[in-house]
């Protein structure tokens, strides 16, 4: 019209190309399924129709046509207010209609009517048929099952026309296109005698202004031959013009007189005036499960929901962390976990214009409006419908800053119901003329820190008069992608990660749990401007982020802390998939937290190790969606926590955006932010100027101080990881200078006084001459005073002298337990020699093996035992329990002592559980060092009674043989094979009122399964060693022996028996040093 020359479109597929894609998608497999819907739906069914003259002819020479019409206010209704009810589309009520009033008709539950669709589906990803001229229009049939009422009846019917596949198109493609079978299976089945098709509203089409075309009044004649069947036996079309429905109903007259026909037409039409009075009427609503399909409920699960169905918007499942979140909310039950709030100072707010603000950014945010029910198969959210913005106003001008922070504390902790939506409130409490404290607290179930900043923005937007854009997706769209997203590909993914690590790490166990401690505490450190620049230009000359660089510091700290070859923590990643478009303007919980797993080495390169923490990074970008509880489900510690600590790393200021986005006229100060998560530890970095550390941490597992430590660490790491790209990991320093001067110098002067000029057997003979007559040694009903036992090991002594014992030989001794026993190695010391133990119950080979690989030229033994040992040839043998008066001739008295305190004691072979069995020897100076020390820490005095019960070829029976004779106390040698029987253990501990034992912890814990372990009252101390000590085995024998201590020590057979030493107490409830 105005001379310009016409601009069309770009030409869209042809109905050619269409065709043969429709050809070759009827004879696809994936449509070959959809057969069984068809069958299910049209079997057991009729069309039939009650005709009155059921062989008449039905060609278009007897068409006839009745019609149904609405009035305009009617029409009105049903298009534009009826729908709501029931969420509905204008068919769903007009096919409720028909189908009521066509099962009353031929008394038959279901009417079976052909629906007749446009045809232009959208099947083909790279086929775009919009604009193309053709025909494409499809008929199929549903099967259609009215209920007693009208409510029912549109829900049901509503559902039935929602599970069409594809609006039916596949019907017609299988029914003709199909495979052989297909075919006939579709032929064989009822087709629906009715047919129905809705045209729609044709006002807007002619009654615009100017419009090119309207309607004639002239008829165009006859568009089919009168000879041309029918296309069914009725025929109903409709559509709305000139504000009123008009529905026509054709039929041949020689099948139906047309009275049938009009009554049917009639009862129509009183059958919308009843829909649509029904779904008008004030309170009337329903919802039925497509309204929800993401939910995937049944019927009767939406209507058990406690929520009035006019109330709910949508419905939908949580995302991955949501439903972590929601977990932790409702079991743990510990206040202000995922509470959060922000409290912010400003000056010149218009309190009613920014309550207006907020709650217009309610109304455009589905999430905010959301509330979560749990008691289903699966957890949900609701979002409703109607919501009004929480809102408080206080008058705070008379009352201090801590009364508002004991009130914002108290909001905190009250928390929220969250099946009540929404999940958030404002507090806007005057302090002053023109002066506000804001309080806002929300639910993080709700929404991530990104979104916090975007809404805090909106609002401000909104505060100052700007009309926003309406939103281009919402978040049950990011819900819908999760489940379109390959679980099998995510899990192969999470599998190959978690090969690496061997096991959870739990840095709380490198920490004493502060006693008493309660609720959460913050530790904020900051990196100054200077330092952070330094970290910043680091990241970047490596190509690595920020981020990075903070994990990688994390990663070592945690490895030093915990001694763990592979550790890991959980991250925070944004979890907003580039491809759903308008994510990034999208408010809602998009974070996860995702395990990332490392094995740092001693060697790597610093460069390297950052570079390898990014690709980490970047490979599970893919599979950030994958919820957490999936990943725990699939590692080796089977679901339990693979992580205690969690790092989230910051870059959206609020600070920054609030001020930025304030109108002229509002001015904000101060920000605090109070978050809390169920994690012992969460690291929450912040990028500004500066980096700011904030520790935010459980008081029942860490204490300040621990904090402090930590943040100190974890800085050096940082600072050390920047000084050299080149410098190996493992020369990274954890400890400041004044640490590392503790650790290394101060904390190993451990120095001490003891008798370090004297050899062993002269201290016991100190003792002897102290309290000769006491008793020292007793076995199986024989005891032996200091000065017998003395005398009898100096006549051996004396003996092994004759046969070339001196200092540093070895002397091997092979004998049952027997007073024998502890004579002979006390002979062999005295003699100036070194004991070789070799057990008796030792197999023959690896006894062959100590003897010629210690070359031992002499051997100590019973008569018993020597006809079945291997005894080399060279080497001599003595019988220690031949007729005493072989020694008799041997003085009593003491030897003269060739020894020197250098001179080894006992040579001891190891396990040989790596290879070969290794002889470990120690002199007299480390062994009186260790028994020195021994009696320092535990002190024997002549009232205590030792039992010696561990085999002599185990270092831990060295202090048991030698410590009470050094101090006057009672030795106790346990009888052959008692040392694995509790019952005789209890026996001989109350026999013998035995006050020190030592267990290795698995014979410990066979020992408490006797039921008379109480009755050991004289135990006073408990000595453990050679395996792990579990915290609830000693937790144990605390409870049944209180008045023992328990004592777990370590040490390797090349030491003297032990090197470290740890007190057990009922503080110890995850693990014993």
């Amino acid at each position: 019209a105005a001379g310009q020359p016409l601009a069309l479109p770009a030409k869209t597929t042809s109905l050619q190309r269409w065709a043969e894609h429709l050809q070759a998608y009827a004879q696809s497999a994936a449509l070959e399924q959809e057969l069984n819907y068809w069958q299910t739906r049209l079997q057991d069914v009729s069309d039939a129709l009650p005709c009155d003259h059921p062989h008449g002819a039905q060609q278009q020479k007897h068409a006839v046509s009745v019609v149904t019409q609405l009035n305009g206010e009617l029409t009105r209704k049903l298009l534009q207010d009826a729908p709501a009810a029931y969420r509905t589309q204008i068919n769903d009520l007009l096919l409720t209609a028909l189908a009521r009033v066509v099962s009353r008709w031929t008394a038959q539950p279901h009417a079976l009517i052909r629906l007749e669709g446009h045809g232009r589906e959208d099947l083909f990803d790279a086929l775009d048929i919009t604009r193309t001229v053709g025909w494409f229009s499809n008929l199929y049939p549903v099967r259609l099952t009215p209920q007693a009422t009208l409510a029912d009846s549109i829900m049901t019917i509503k559902e039935q026309l929602r599970a069409v596949p594809d609006k039916g198109i596949g019907y017609g493609a299988l029914r003709y296109l199909g495979s052989e079978s297909a075919r006939q299976t579709l032929q064989a089945l009822p087709l629906g005698s009715i047919v129905f098709n809705y045209l729609g509203q044709f006002d807007g089409s002619f009654d615009a202004h100017g419009a090119l075309f309207t309607p004639s009044a002239d008829s165009s004649g006859a568009s089919q031959s009168a000879h041309a069947p029918l296309a069914a036996p009725i025929s109903i079309n409709g559509q709305v013009y000139g504000g009123e429905l008009r529905l026509s109903w054709t039929f041949s007259g020689a099948v139906f007189e047309r009275d049938t026909v009009q009554r049917l037409a009639d009862e129509y039409a009183v059958e919308l005036q009843q829909l649509i009075a029904h779904c008008t009427a004030e309170g009337v609503a329903g919802v039925t499960p497509s309204d929800f399909p993401l939910a995937r409920l049944s019927q009767s699960q939406l209507s058990g929901l406690p929520i009035p169905a006019g109330q709910i918007e949508d419905i939908y499942p949580l995302a991955p962390m949501q439903q972590g979140m929601l977990f932790h909310t409702l079991f743990e039950q510990e206040a202000g976990n995922y509470i959060n709030q922000m409290r912010i100072e400003v000056s010149g707010l218009d309190v009613s214009r920014f309550r207006a603000a907020w709650q217009a950014t309610l109304d455009a945010h589905e999430v905010l409006r959301s509330g979560f029910v749990s008691h289903l198969q699966q957890s949900l959210q609701v979002v409703l419908r109607d919501v009004s913005m929480p809102f408080v106003e206080l008058d705070a001008r008379e009352h201090s800053s801590e009364w508002i922070d004991d009130w914002a504390n108290a909001d905190r902790q009250q928390g929220f119901d969250l099946a009540q939506g929404p999940l958030l409130r404002l507090a806007v409490l005057r302090t002053g003329e023109q002066s506000h404290q804001l309080v806002y607290t929300s639910h993080h179930i709700l929404m991530d820190g990104w979104s916090s900043s975007r809404l805090l923005g909106e609002v401000l937007q909104r505060y100052s008069g700007q009309t926003l854009p309406r939103q281009v997706s919402r978040y049950r769209d990011y819900i819908e992608w999760l489940q379109r997203q390959d679980a099998g590909l995510s899990e192969r993914f999470w599998i190959n990660q978690l090969a690496e690590l061997d096991e959870p790490t739990r840095l709380v166990q490198a920490f004493k749990a502060p006693e008493n401690g309660q609720g959460h505490g913050d530790y904020l450190q900051l990196i100054d401007a200077d330092s952070t620049r330094q970290l910043s230009e680091f990241a970047r000359e490596q190509r690595v982020t920020l981020n990075t660089l903070v994990q990688s510091a994390w990663l070592l700290v945690l490895q030093r802390y915990t001694g763990q070859s592979s550790v890991t923590f959980g991250a925070t990643v944004a979890g907003r998939p580039a491809e759903l478009p308008g994510v990034e303007e999208q408010l809602g919980l998009f974070i996860n937290t995702l395990p990332v797993i490392a094995s740092p080495r001693p060697e790597q390169r610093v460069a390297d190790w950052v570079q390898q923490v990014q690709a980490k990074n970047i490979a599970l970008r893919e599979h950030e969606h994958t919820p957490l509880y999936d990943i725990q489900r699939w590692a080796r510690s089977a679901g339990e926590a693979l992580f205690d600590t969690i790092l989230v790393f910051e870059n959206y200021p609020v600070s920054e955006a609030l001020q930025q986005a304030a109108p002229p006229g509002l001015e904000f100060g101060g920000l605090h932010t109070q978050e809390q998560t169920h994690y012992p530890l969460t690291l929450v970095v912040n990028l500004g100027e500066t980096l700011s550390l904030r520790f935010s941490y459980a008081r029942q597992s860490f204490s300040e101080l621990h904090m402090a430590q930590l943040s100190a660490h974890f800085q050096q790491v940082l600072q050390a990881l920047v000084r050299d790209p080149q410098a190996a990991i493992g020369e990274l320093a954890l400890l400041n200078a004044t640490e590392q001067q503790q650790v290394l110098h101060d904390w190993n002067a451990t120095a001490a006084e003891f008798p370090s000029e004297h050899c062993l057997h002269s201290l016991i003979e100190t003792q002897v001459l102290a309290t000769p007559d006491a008793p020292a040694l007793i076995f199986a009903g024989e005891q032996l005073s200091y000065a017998q036992l003395n005398a009898r090991a100096n006549q051996l002594a004396h003996r092994l002298r004759e046969s070339g014992v001196g200092p540093d030989v070895l002397v091997g001794i092979c004998v049952e337990r027997s007073l024998e026993l502890v004579i002979g190695l006390l002979a062999i010391i005295k003699a100036g020699g070194a004991y070789v133990p070799l057990d008796p119950d030792y197999p023959e080979e690896r006894l062959a093996y100590m003897m010629q690989d210690s070359a031992i030229g002499l051997l100590l033994t019973q008569r018993a035992l020597l006809q079945r040992l291997p005894v080399p040839p060279q080497v001599q043998s003595i019988c220690l329990d031949q007729d005493t008066d072989w020694l008799a001739a041997c003085s009593t008295a003491n030897p003269v002592n060739l020894s020197h305190p250098q001179n080894l004691a006992y040579v001891i072979y190891t396990s040989g559980s790596t290879g070969k069995p290794k002889g470990a020897g120690n002199s007299h100076r480390a062994l009186v060092n260790r028994l020195h020390w021994m009696q320092k820490a535990y002190g024997l005095d002549g009232s205590d009674t030792v039992l010696q019960k561990t085999p002599f070829s185990f270092d831990v029976s060295v202090w048991e043989f030698f410590w009470p004779l050094l101090t006057g106390a009672r030795l106790a040698v346990a009888l052959p094979g008692d040392h694995r029987d509790p019952d005789r253990l209890v026996e001989s501990i109350r026999e013998h009122r035995v006050t020190t034992l030592h267990f290795v912890p698995s014979m410990l814990q066979a020992f408490l399964t006797h039921p008379q372990v109480e009755s050991c009252n004289s135990l006073r101390r408990v000595v453990c060693s050679g395996e792990a000590l579990p915290a609830e085995l000693a937790g144990q024998v605390l409870k049944r022996l209180p008045q023992a201590g328990l004592y777990n020590l370590y040490g390797p057979t090349e030491a003297a028996i032990d090197v470290t030493h740890w007190t057990c107490t009922t503080n110890d409830v995850l693990s014993v040093p």
